[in-house]
């Protein structure tokens, strides 16, 4: 990896970086990626839902041992990471099968057991407030093998790839596999640089019955059938109707079909997700979301997504400013900082606001991209 200069007329070469532990250390994979989870979950491929807010585990205890981390996201996503250092020649050989173990443990998991257990660790769990349908959707999403699993080294032992290989031959798997190098390269004595890529990735199918055997000299074997056809492991997504139907407050549709109708008459995009939808566009080939709207509360464009999505600050500004028509959005969402927004702590004139600012905005982001 080379660092040029502006000029273009000096380079320098940046060493290789090697961490020494997987996770007892301040600098290694596991303390960094847990406090910063975006570093992972922004990897290009992954095609993570723009997340708020998510929750980070470590050392989450299943009846399989503990997965290193466990990222779940305030759209019900759900992530589980193992860590493995290509210096460790012992992880390459049972890393992908320990992997699916640990997947197949947390599939047994159930919510409250996961609140009790975040719980105990004294982390957060704001994304849990007032969100009957969000749980059931990640109890659902956490039975069905709904998540993605991340094997994450500094760099990837082509012994894993090999697994994975076998493995995506093996039909009807209930979850993605990833195989994630972080690439790390010394920037200079303080600091450290991460260049996270997909090296390998199997297809999520359908649910079915993986075994896995490791004899005792080390040799592994992972066969896969497919069981009852009426489990199904696709990531469930609800349907328009669906959600119509499911709708908690009732004054609240015909304000929700404008969103999705004034969106797609302006060419943008409403995509469907396990809880509700975003509203947003594509600009070149990236799409941006400008809100997100669920059964019973919806969610703003905020400080830290609109940065992550390179909006200027003036549009960011107007957009903040129709906002702070309502008084309420204004006093509790915005001063505080914060994104979601429940339907019963507002009047539909206050929803109306927030319309009105997400289509202006959208108006005046197409504008400066034409």
């Amino acid at each position: 990896m080379f660092v040029i200069s502006e000029n273009a007329e000096k380079y320098r070469h940046l060493k290789e970086f090697y961490f020494n532990t997987e996770g007892t250390e301040n600098i290694s994979p596991q303390i960094i990626l847990a406090a910063h989870p975006e570093i992972l979950l922004s990897t290009e491929g992954l095609n993570v839902a723009q997340f708020e807010e998510v929750v980070s585990v470590r050392e989450y205890q299943t009846s399989r041992g503990a997965i290193d981390i466990v990222f779940i996201t305030d759209r019900a996503e759900l992530f589980l990471v193992e860590t493995k250092l290509l210096k460790n020649p012992e992880a390459h050989r049972i890393v992908v099968a320990q992997a699916i173990d640990y997947a197949k443990a947390f599939s047994e998991e159930e919510i409250d057991t996961l609140k009790d257990k975040i719980k105990k660790l004294n982390l957060d769990l704001n994304i849990f407030e007032n969100r009957e349908y969000y749980e059931a959707i990640l109890q659902q999403n956490i039975a069905n093998g709904n998540y993605q699993v991340l094997i994450v080294g500094d760099n990837i032992h082509p012994n894993i790839l090999g697994m994975m290989e076998s493995i995506q031959s093996a039909p009807h798997l209930s979850f993605t596999l990833n195989a994630i190098s972080l690439n790390p390269h010394k920037l200079n004595e303080d600091e450290i640089i991460l260049n996270t890529r997909i090296e390998s990735r199997t297809i999520e199918i359908e649910r079915s019955v993986i075994s896995i055997e490791i004899s005792r000299n080390g040799e592994i074997k992972i066969d896969s059938s497919v069981p009852d056809k009426k489990r199904k492991g696709n990531k469930p997504r609800i349907t328009e109707e669906t959600y119509f139907n499911n709708l908690e407050d009732a004054d609240y549709l015909e304000a929700v079909r404008k969103v999705c109708k004034e969106i797609r008459k302006r060419n943008g995009t409403i995509e469907w997700g396990t809880v509700g939808f975003s509203a947003g566009y594509y600009s070149e080939k990236r799409r941006i979301s400008l809100i997100w709207v669920y059964d019973s509360w919806f969610n703003i464009l905020t400080e830290k997504v609109r940065r992550s999505y390179g909006i200027s600050d003036d549009i960011y500004h107007s957009y903040l400013n129709t906002l702070k028509e309502s008084e309420y959005i204004y006093e509790r969402i915005i001063v505080p900082n914060k994104a979601a927004v429940n339907f019963k702590d507002i009047d539909l004139s206050d929803f109306d606001i927030v319309i009105s600012a997400t289509l202006k905005l959208m108006d005046e982001l197409t504008k400066e991209n034409s």
